[in-house]
């Protein structure tokens, strides 16, 4: 049986308004287990990115409970987050902003520059070390955010719309490239939380769907995608399941 990491048990996120309490999500539950991928689907304004953030602690709950089953002394030693719109710090290089990830931990100098120069070659960057955010492509600088969010080393990778800002072949190719290095045994991180507005990308990167809906958002429904990878998505089989999760979201 798998071990779980995370647990949401009725989580909800209260915000003012004009004076007024206005709720974003209400009674969110689920559990993230080990080697899984889930992906959150959903109209926008149904607090998609509003429950990663407050996995990753840059927001506070307002009702429920968020509970991790492994000893850490922070949320930030556990969770890393990739963002849509890369947030790159844009007068560093490369290096200097994947750098940034590892100054708050505890390891000497030399474990960050290893770190560093680790992710850099992971997510195919030598060579770009030194080049600053507005001499990349758009590929690259989500590559930048990625290699920055794993040289964390997190036991739990967030990711919010990763792919969006993408056009669609390199978004492809990251897709393809990230789900092979999820397989490496050199990849840090155990399970992957993410965002999307896209069934198809849902369906190909996750094992388990979960689909929300409604103003506060609420889970809808959750759906095991049992498909093996690499997922065909022209397969009949792939398009059953595109078509199954649509049909929940819009019905």
């Amino acid at each position: 049986m798998k071990k779980e990491w995370v647990s949401l048990s009725n989580v909800g996120k209260m915000m003012y308004e004009n004076n007024m309490e206005k709720w974003i999500m209400k009674d969110i539950s689920f559990n993230l287990h080990e080697k899984e991928i889930i992906a959150i689907v959903g109209p926008s304004g149904t607090g998609k990115t509003m429950l990663l953030r407050m996995l990753a602690g840059l927001e506070t709950i307002s009702e429920g409970k968020i509970t991790f089953f492994v000893s850490s002394t922070t949320v930030s030693d556990l969770v890393s987050m990739v963002f849509h719109d890369f947030a790159l710090v844009p007068w560093l290089s490369v290096e200097e902003n994947i750098g940034l990830a590892v100054e708050h931990i505890a390891i000497d100098k030399e474990e960050k520059k290893r770190r560093v120069k680790k992710y850099i070659e992971m997510l195919g960057l030598e060579g770009y070390e030194k080049s600053q955010p507005f001499e990349l492509s758009r590929g690259l600088k989500q590559k930048v955010g990625v290699a920055r969010a794993l040289a964390v080393e997190p036991l739990i990778l967030l990711m919010d719309e990763p792919f969006v800002n993408l056009d669609p072949l390199t978004a492809h190719a990251m897709r393809d490239e990230l789900l092979a290095l999820w397989d490496d045994k050199e990849f840090p991180t155990n399970s992957i939380l993410m965002t999307s507005h896209s069934i198809e990308e849902a369906v190909y990167m996750a094992d388990k769907i979960i689909i929300m809906d409604g103003k506060p958002g609420k889970i809808k429904r959750m759906v095991d995608i049992n498909l093996e990878r690499p997922r065909d998505m022209k397969s009949s089989k792939f398009e059953k399941h595109v078509s199954r999760v649509y049909e929940l979201l819009v019905g």
